[in-house]
């Protein structure tokens, strides 16, 4: 089974997205304490993907979907906030660039697409720290690499990533003592 994208699914998406955010913003800002805790990585999650969502709002309803993807994941990097808001812009970004946004999409390329992710984030952090977004993002794309070679359908995919994801965000604190000192996981990561 392959998944088609569509306009009308990515708008929603975006707005997802900021519910989603607004939803945890507080836990995750209470969670903030690497690399300092100034208790903002949701805020600031929230107020990227805010940007990227008003990006996409302010097209007409008729606009192409690899131009809602430009203009998201450019409104993403032009309104991002922090460390956490240029990480997660970077990850976005990644993940759309690599996909053929006309194409159906294949267990293969989501996989592919959640590796550009991760290398991206690292690539966009001076010094990558383990136990942070970057140990869940690279959780992810491995998850999603081990579901391709077992055979799973793209939308299985997704969820198998997430999977990997849930459990490296647990793990964080092993790798990281400050994570392990204040009884958090990462904010970044969760």
């Amino acid at each position: 089974m392959v998944l088609r994208l569509r306009a009308d699914a990515f708008r929603a998406w975006t707005q997802l997205c900021v519910q989603a955010l607004s939803t945890a913003r507080a836990e995750i800002d209470a969670l903030n304490v690497f690399p300092v805790p100034d208790g903002d990585t949701g805020t600031n999650a929230y107020l990227t993907f805010v940007a990227g969502a008003d990006a996409v709002a302010a097209l007409p309803d008729d606009v192409a979907l690899p131009d809602l993807v430009r203009a998201h994941t450019d409104g993403l990097l032009m309104g991002a906030k922090g460390n956490s808001g240029v990480i997660l812009s970077q990850l976005v970004r990644a993940v759309f660039g690599d996909l053929d946004l006309d194409a159906e999409v294949r267990a293969d390329d989501v996989a592919h697409a959640f590796r550009a992710a991760s290398d991206a984030a690292h690539a966009a952090v001076g010094r990558p720290v383990e136990g942070t977004i970057l140990s869940v993002a690279q959780a992810a794309a491995d998850g999603a690499q081990d579901a391709v070679e077992s055979g799973a359908e793209a939308r299985d995919v997704f969820a198998l990533a997430a999977a990997s994801a849930r459990v490296a965000l647990e793990r964080t604190p092993e790798q990281l003592a400050r994570l392990a000192e204040a009884g958090v996981v990462d904010a970044g990561g969760r």
